[in-house]
């Protein structure tokens, strides 16, 4: 199941009023739509699938949004396409093997333009970033 594209079609972000207190971010991702598209760099034992995303960062209270929109498309055997096509418009799932790296893929690259796309319009990052803290000397332990 190679991922063999990958793109944005709508970038919103919007800054509100700056707040006192304690800020929240909440991060979403869904799914919106599964549907086969026709490629020509599938084979003809091969089918492509398109997965419509939508992350949303949220800054509560009320401080500013983030929304991304776009598709990812991977390369599935003509078999399992249709298997992923029919069980989307029947329940609304995916497969197991299928989903998560799938779910991975848009996470990473979803994550990395939310935190460009907030330092644009000084909101603070989505997820926390690694902090560096200062080790304690040797002689700090002896006691």
């Amino acid at each position: 199941m190679p991922i063999v594209g990958f793109n944005f079609t709508k970038i919103n972000v919007e800054r509100g009023d700056i707040t006192k207190g304690d800020v929240k971010v909440s991060n979403n991702i869904q799914l919106k739509d599964v549907k086969e598209i026709k490629l020509k760099v599938a084979s003809e034992k091969q089918k492509t699938v398109q997965m419509d995303f939508e992350y949303t960062a949220k800054y509560e209270p009320k401080l500013g949004e983030i929304v991304l929109e776009g598709h990812v498309i991977l390369i599935e055997e003509a078999k399992k396409a249709k298997e992923i096509e029919k069980t989307w418009k029947k329940s609304k799932k995916i497969p197991e093997d299928i989903i998560q790296p799938v779910m991975n893929s848009i996470l990473n690259r979803c994550t990395i333009e939310a935190i460009i796309l907030s330092r644009e319009v000084n909101l603070p990052n989505p997820v926390p970033l690694p902090k560096i803290q200062a080790r304690k000397k040797a002689e700090d332990y002896v006691g």
